[in-house]
């Protein structure tokens, strides 16, 4: 399993730099939006009854918020991401008594996947639209490694302290700290070595660092649903990886939130 992981991870890294550095940006947003496609469709069977009336219907939903929120101010739809992470919050430390919405209502299901695609889509157009666009996406992508790298390596070969057993008992506090120092390492050298004026501002520390914390929540989250319908994976796709929506579920947490701190901390035209 971990050479599986090694080696599709080899592969994809160099074509991950290349779309963001060297590719057009047309080519950034529909590597973007087919990587986003195929998790919805994991989260469709994740998350519904396989009849094809819940599969329409999560579709038509799916392309109707992706079209409306080219019309709403984006502040409200990544505030809007940032509540809902801080609800999931509680769902994972109340765990199990708080999925009782989500295993007995497959619309609360359906909606719950727009909630985790739509704002986190977003945010990584709006993020490669900013000035060095691509160093803060490589900076988010980098911290949400880091973190997951830092995290099965240190609960491996360290962990004791369990970090939230009812929802994924393989993460450790101790990975939690491992992933932490991986992740800012990694970050705080990207920095360093591409904009380390930034590292002068305290807060770009402090949003450094949440965004860390807030990637494990998205991955807990995760785990949490998938506990809840009795799956292991979300997909098959990537070896040793399994699905696209296992990749990207810290993602998922991490870029709505680094988007709106960078936002505040570079203070373009957008709010």
């Amino acid at each position: 399993m971990l050479k599986q992981r090694i080696f599709t991870a080899a592969c994809l890294i160099p074509l991950v730099i290349w779309v963001l550095f060297w590719a057009p940006s047309w080519l950034y947003q529909t590597v973007l939006t087919a990587i986003f496609l195929a998790a919805a469709y994991e989260w469709c069977v994740l998350a519904t009854p396989r009849a094809w009336p819940w599969i329409v219907t999560w579709y038509v939903l799916l392309i109707l918020s992706a079209w409306l929120v080219t019309y709403v101010p984006i502040a409200w739809v990544l505030g809007t991401a940032l509540l809902g992470w801080l609800a999931a919050c509680f769902t994972v430390i109340r765990f199990p008594r708080s999925g009782a919405w989500f295993r007995r209502f497959t619309g609360f299901r359906l909606l719950t996947g727009l909630w985790l695609l739509i704002p986190a889509w977003t945010a990584l157009w709006i993020l490669r639209t900013l000035p060095y666009g691509a160093i803060w996406i490589l900076l988010l992508l980098l911290l949400v490694w880091g973190a997951d790298i830092g995290g099965y390596f240190g609960g491996r070969f360290l962990g004791k302290h369990k970090l939230a057993p009812e929802v994924s008992p393989k993460k450790t506090i101790e990975g939690l700290v491992s992933g932490v120092f991986l992740a800012l390492l990694l970050g705080t050298l990207l920095m360093a070595f591409t904009l380390p004026s930034v590292l002068q501002q305290p807060l770009f520390w402090l949003l450094m660092l949440s965004g860390i914390l807030i990637s494990v929540l998205g991955d807990l989250t995760e785990s949490l649903f998938k506990r809840i319908q009795a799956v292991k994976d979300s997909g098959h796709l990537l070896p040793g990886h399994g699905g696209i929506l296992d990749r990207i579920d810290s993602l998922l947490a991490a870029a709505p939130w680094l988007t709106v701190g960078l936002l505040l901390l570079i203070k373009p035209p957008y709010f």
